[in-house]
């Protein structure tokens, strides 16, 4: 994960928190909003290696967020990885239709995290 810069769209700061320095830790550089809005400009700006991206944000969610990103606003290869506290399959068979990396459900360890973000940017790599 050294060098790759991270982009985390999550509105609760105590998560983005947490999630900013277990990223940290593992050598990653971090960026971070609390809106897709916000996110969209980082991600115009370049440089995003991935984004960790909430479902649930205010204004415009993470779906729409994806939606967007997936139909040509954003990088076609950039790796999105879906932060959600809803747990089933209907969330992650959505999370596939839309084009995501994966699905991190809340509350997730570290190693989980890592796990998701090296599958994320190795599936763009090869």
């Amino acid at each position: 994960m050294n060098g790759k810069t991270i982009l985390i769209v999550e509105d609760h700061p105590d998560i983005r928190l947490t999630v900013r320095l277990s990223l940290r830790s593992l050598g990653a550089d971090v960026v971070e909003t609390d809106s897709a809005e916000d996110a969209l400009q980082l991600i115009a700006r370049g440089g995003i290696d991935l984004v960790l991206l909430d479902v649930t944000l205010p204004h415009m969610d993470g779906w729409d967020l994806l939606t967007l990103l997936r139909s040509g606003l954003g990088p076609e290869d950039l790796p999105v990885v879906m932060l959600t506290g809803h747990v089933g399959e209907e969330v992650a068979q959505q999370a596939d239709a839309l084009g995501a990396d994966g699905v991190l459900t809340k509350p997730f360890e570290i190693a989980e995290l890592a796990q998701a973000v090296e599958h994320a940017l190795g599936v763009h790599e090869t």
